[in-house]
């Protein structure tokens, strides 16, 4: 297929198509770009090793796994510099859960990962070195994506313009959600600025009672407009021992009190 340059929806809604392509060789020339949207979108039962693709010619890979519902293969060593447009790339995959953190510095040309991960049953892994610094639009990036649970506090957003939806009908952790506030509010070397008028979701993820983070997300809201909806902050355990803010007290049978989400050290509740 070296000479070939558009795969576009080439095995959508292929419904039993499962074979071998690992041998598959794509052109290297500079000169041409390669579409691979929707290549792979709606294959049920495809779950084939493409870990040897040379992908460094791909331009866009909009929607290339969306609805591939059996598909879980390692793409880490793929080069994806070229790629600008991984919109709905992971969307609906039931079962994909692989490493894609190598990618790095590679996803520097992406400017748009709009439903990327949107509704992916399993993924859950570390993008912490992924270089988002061209992405505009996270528009649900992560919506309803039940397992997604890491740390992106570390992403250069400088670019970002649209990320409402982002992780709607979900939770992050407390340590996770923390950071994602408290580095998303700093600009850091090699960031050129912390975009304004963001309307942002992240679900029912909830933010420490901590001086240092309440700081962070109110400079977002105050003094870069943000809109943030999410689950406000935990609840804690104040000097007298009242409890404030929601929480779910349990009775056992012997008639003692507990919070069932637990306290921590430092009187939180971890919910």
């Amino acid at each position: 297929v070296s000479n070939v340059t558009n795969m576009s929806s080439m095995f959508y809604n292929a419904l039993i198509f499962n074979q071998p392509l690992n041998s598959w060789v794509f052109t290297t020339d500079p000169s041409k770009s390669i579409n691979m949207t929707s290549m792979f979108r709606s294959t049920p039962v495809f779950n084939q090793n493409i870990s040897n693709w040379n992908v460094e010619r791909v331009n866009t890979m909009n929607s290339m796994f969306y609805s591939a519902q059996a598909f879980n293969q390692d793409l880490s060593n793929w080069d994806v510099s070229n790629v600008y447009n991984m919109t709905s790339m992971f969307r609906n995959t039931t079962v994909f859960d692989q490493p894609l953190n190598a990618w790095g510095i590679k996803t520097g040309n992406v400017t748009t990962m709009r439903e990327m991960f949107w509704q992916t049953g399993a993924f859950n892994q570390d993008l912490s070195g992924w270089d988002v610094s061209s992405v505009t639009d996270m528009w649900a990036m992560f919506h309803l994506a039940g397992s997604f649970n890491q740390d992106l506090g570390a992403w250069n957003i400088s670019s970002l313009t649209n990320a409402d939806h982002f992780m709607t009908g979900k939770k992050l952790s407390r340590v996770n959600y923390d950071n994602i506030l408290r580095g998303w509010e700093t600009l850091d070397a090699g960031e050129t600025q912390i975009p304004v008028n963001i309307v942002i979701k992240f679900g029912s993820s909830k933010y420490s009672n901590n001086s240092l983070v309440i700081a962070s997300r109110s400079n977002l809201v105050d003094n870069k407009n943000w809109t943030i909806t999410d689950g406000g902050t935990v609840s804690v355990l104040t000097n007298n021992g009242e409890l404030s803010g929601s929480y779910t007290i349990n009775v056992n049978k012997n008639g003692v009190l507990g919070i069932s989400s637990g306290v921590s050290s430092n009187g939180e509740i971890i919910d």
